[in-house]
């Protein structure tokens, strides 16, 4: 009996998936199938403009369910506020499930979800230097 609760345990440490139907990019096999469609169109909402998206949280993790929500944050190179807010809105327009969606720079180097985006969080999208 306690190795069938180590194998079913170790089920939580699965960190791919299969792709659902509609899903085409591979890196979205990270993402638990439950999310990856939501995740693909705020992808897609964010590719016009120049922040990165980092997804972390139960949405990659065999711990996700249908009460679950998508933690996103996201990065700007210089710090603005409109920015995030503008694109915090539409992927919060863009997905049928709640999104937290945080701003890496608002983020203290003492707050425990900043130490797990940066072990755990899956970069989606990387912020563009500017070439000025």
């Amino acid at each position: 009996m306690t190795s069938n609760w180590k194998e079913i345990l170790s089920l939580r440490n699965i960190t791919q998936f299969p792709l659902v139907s509609g899903v085409s990019d591979s890196r979205l096999s990270r993402v638990y199938p439950l999310m990856q469609l939501d995740v693909q169109n705020i992808l897609e909402e964010c590719a016009e403009y120049n922040v990165g998206v980092i997804l972390f949280g139960s949405s990659i993790t065999m711990l996700c369910n249908v009460t679950s929500d998508i933690d996103i944050c996201i990065e700007t190179e210089k710090y603005d506020l409109d920015l995030f807010y503008e694109v915090q809105r539409k992927i919060q327009l863009r997905s049928k499930h709640p999104c937290d969606v945080l701003y890496y720079k608002d983020l203290q180097e003492s707050d425990k979800v900043l130490n797990e985006i940066r072990t755990k969080g899956l970069k989606l999208q990387e912020v563009k230097k500017c070439v000025c």
